[in-house]
């Protein structure tokens, strides 16, 4: 709308003044060219602060923990956190169970599961409950994720 209203006082400008020079510009074009960059780092500043999670880091810090035999469960998230990390598309299952026992067989020496903070309706609501009564679930938190790890 600030640009339109521009172009409809720079049109508006031309016509009626026309022994001005097309470089000279008037107050409202001022008015509306400072406007544009006011909103726009407004804009800027609210899209930086509304985004409270690190995909990045979340991604890089689960890599550097996987090795052979972890299996890492990564429900709803794994495309941005594989988008970040490709190297944990190989660690990565479907189903992570909150008690003793190993996804996949006995071959398991980790398990890692990243659940999404805020997220509705949460994936891991069930795992949750379940690994916060777990004693073996080592509960470490991220910016907007909560990983859970077991030995």
């Amino acid at each position: 709308m600030i640009l339109a209203g521009y172009g409809l006082s720079y049109v508006g400008e031309r016509l009626r003044i026309l022994e001005r020079l097309p470089y000279r510009m008037s107050s409202p074009a001022l008015v509306y060219a400072a406007l544009t960059l006011v909103v726009s780092i407004w804009i800027a500043q609210g899209h930086a602060r509304r985004e409270p999670v690190d995909w990045k880091g979340t991604a890089l810090a689960i890599q550097q923990m996987a090795g052979p035999g972890t299996a890492v469960w990564l429900p709803m998230v794994h495309p941005l956190l594989q988008y970040h990390a490709p190297g944990l598309a190989g660690f990565r299952v479907d189903d992570m169970a909150p008690g003793a026992g190993a996804p996949g067989g006995g071959n398991v020496l980790r398990s890692i599961v990243a659940c999404r903070d805020g997220v509705i309706p949460d994936p891991c609501a069930g795992f949750r409950e379940a690994a916060e009564q777990d004693s073996a679930w080592v509960k470490q938190g991220f910016r907007g994720f909560t990983v859970y790890v077991r030995e």
